[in-house]
C-alpha cells in the first residue's frame, strides 16, 4: 500500500495546503513540481515518509531537493537508513537562493529502486506522505 516513486523520479505533488493569495509560490498541477516566479532566498523543508517493500533488509533512500532539475549540493539531499521492520517520516531544511524567475522545485527519488510512500493511517485523510514548506527569506 501507498504512493510508488519510480527511480530517478519526482514525488508528485497535488496540492498546496496554505498560501497567501499574493504569493509567488504555486503548484504545476501537470506536473507536480513547485514554481517559484520570484528571484532571492528561500528556506525550504521537505519531508518524505519512506515504507518498506521488503522485510529482513535494511532500507537506504535517498531523495533529492531540485532547483530547475539541476545537480544538487550536499545539503539539499536526504538520505534515510532504517530496517525494513520502520517507517519514518524524515526532512531536512535548507536555504536555497533562486536566481532564475520562474523556477521549479522538485523532490527526486535519487535511487537506481523504486521507494514507496505513504502516510502513517495509511489513508488519504492521515497526514502527508511527502511535504515541502517554503518561506521566502527577506
Amino acid at each position: 500500500m501507498g504512493i510508488t516513486i519510480s527511480s530517478s523520479s519526482n514525488i508528485i505533488f497535488s496540492q498546496i495546503v496554505q498560501t497567501l493569495t499574493s504569493s509567488l509560490i504555486s503548484l504545476n498541477t501537470n506536473n507536480g513540481n513547485i514554481v517559484i516566479a520570484n528571484t532571492g532566498y528561500y528556506q525550504v523543508c521537505f519531508g518524505v515518509r519512506e515504507v518498506p517493500t521488503t522485510t529482513g533488509t535494511t532500507v537506504v533512500t535517498s531523495y533529492y531537493l531540485q532547483v530547475n532539475n539541476l545537480a544538487v549540493p550536499a545539503q539539499q539531499i536526504l538520505e534515510m537508513k532504517f530496517p525494513s521492520s520502520h517507517a519514518h517520516l524524515e526532512s531536512i531544511t535548507t536555504i536555497v537562493h533562486i536566481t532564475a524567475n520562474p523556477s521549479t522545485l522538485s523532490v527526486l527519488n535519487a535511487l537506481n529502486v523504486n521507494t514507496t510512500i505513504n502516510n502513517v493511517s495509511h489513508t488519504a485523510a492521515g497526514c502527508p506522505a511527502a511535504y515541502v514548506t517554503i518561506v521566502q527569506l527577506q
